[in-house]
C-alpha cells in the first residue's frame, strides 16, 4: 500500500474533505427517511443529478485536500496496477467479476424464471425511486453508473482508507471504509446496505492488493451498467412473463 498508510500525521486538508463525507452519508439518510412512495416516479431524474454532484463535488474536495496536503495522485492509488503476483491477482478478480457480470445479465435474458426473481429481490428492496423505467432515465442511469463507479472508490476505497489509517491500523480502516460504503446505501434498506458492503469488500480485496484504484475503478462501473442492463431486460420482458405466468395457472 502506499505511504499514506504508515504516516501518523494530523493533517487539516484531508479532515475537510472526511467531515464532508459524514456529512454526505448523514444527508442520504435523513433524504432516505423522507422520502414518499408517491414522489417516486418524479424525482429519478432529480435524485440521479444530485447524486452525481454530491459523489463529484466529494471526490473533488478529497483530491484537493490530498494534493493540499503534499501527497501525489499516485499515492491516492491512481497509478498502474503493483508488478508481479499482486498486479495479476487483482486483475484476476477483476475478470471473475466480468464473467459473473455476464452470467447476471445472460441468465435473466435467457430465464423468465431469474427474471421473476429479480423482479422479487428488487420489490423487497424498495428501490423503485433509484430504478430506472423510461428511455432518459436509463441514459442517465448509465451517467450516475460511471459517476459512481470512478467517484466512490476514490471517496471511500483510496481517500477514506488512508484517512482512517492515521488512527487505526489499515485492516481496521479497510472494515470501517466498508461499513459506512455500505451506509451510503442506506435507502436499499438493511438487506441492500449489507449487501452494498459486501461489494465494497470485494473491491477493497482488489484494490489493497494491486495498490492500485483502476481495477476496482473498472469493476465498479461494469456493475452498476450491468444493473443497469439487468433492469431493462426485466422490464422489457415484464409483459411476456406475466402472460406466460397466467397461461401456465
Amino acid at each position: 500500500m502506499n505511504e499514506l498508510l504508515l504516516s501518523t500525521d494530523l493533517e487539516w486538508p484531508l479532515i475537510v474533505p472526511a467531515v464532508m463525507i459524514l456529512g454526505y452519508l448523514m444527508y442520504a439518510w435523513w433524504e432516505n427517511a423522507r422520502r414518499t412512495p408517491e414522489a417516486d416516479e418524479a424525482s429519478r431524474l432529480p435524485i440521479y443529478n444530485s447524486t452525481m454532484l454530491w459523489l463529484w463535488g466529494l471526490t473533488v474536495a478529497c483530491v484537493a485536500g490530498w494534493l493540499i496536503s503534499g501527497r501525489t495522485l499516485a499515492e491516492l492509488g491512481l497509478t498502474a496496477t503493483a508488478s508481479g503476483w499482486r498486479g495479476w491477482i487483482a486483475w484476476g478478480l477483476v475478470g471473475l467479476g466480468v464473467v459473473y457480470l455476464a452470467y447476471s445479465i445472460a441468465g435473466p435474458a435467457m430465464s423468465a424464471r431469474l427474471r421473476q426473481q429479480i423482479r422479487d429481490q428488487l420489490n423487497a428492496l424498495d428501490i423503485d425511486f433509484m430504478r430506472p423505467r423510461t428511455n432518459a432515465e436509463h441514459l442517465r442511469f448509465k451517467l450516475l453508473s460511471v459517476t459512481a463507479g470512478i467517484t466512490e472508490e476514490v471517496i471511500f476505497r483510496a481517500f477514506l482508507i488512508a484517512f482512517l489509517a492515521l488512527y487505526m491500523p489499515v485492516a481496521a480502516a479497510a472494515v470501517t471504509a466498508v461499513i459506512l460504503f455500505g451506509c451510503a446505501h442506506s435507502y436499499q434498506g438493511f438487506a441492500g446496505v449489507v449487501r452494498t458492503a459486501l461489494v465494497g469488500g470485494f473491491l477493497t480485496a482488489v484494490y489493497l492488493t494491486g495498490s492500485s484504484l483502476w481495477p476496482a475503478i473498472i469493476l465498479h462501473i461494469l456493475m452498476d451498467l450491468a444493473a443497469g442492463v439487468q433492469f431493462q431486460i426485466i422490464d422489457a420482458r415484464e409483459s411476456d412473463d406475466t402472460a406466460l405466468n397466467t397461461s401456465a395457472a
